[in-house]
């Protein structure tokens, strides 16, 4: 029997800050049957560079992190930082 192995980016959310998170899902195969599935997760902030991720979280970043957005989100991080100060 042959195994394939498939990624896909099977979640993209985003939270009240504009956080996005991003769920990718790799499975293997062993001919037609499932064996395993694993899972990486990674976050993209507002503000960030999101330009060499894929294109589907690309588009969603587009919508999310806006100017209104990136601004309010570095203003909540500049509060929390004085706060712990």
């Amino acid at each position: 029997m042959e195994f394939k192995e498939t990624k896909t980016i099977d979640q993209i959310r985003v939270l009240e800050h504009g956080e996005v998170l991003v769920r990718e899902a790799t499975r293997v195969y062993k001919g037609e049957e499932l064996i395993s599935t694993t899972y990486l997760r990674w976050s993209i902030l507002p503000g960030q560079d999101f330009s060499s991720q894929p294109a589907n979280v690309r588009d969603i970043c587009a919508v999310a992190h806006t100017t209104d957005v990136i601004s309010a989100y570095e203003s909540l991080i500049a509060q929390a930082q004085e706060s712990a100060a």
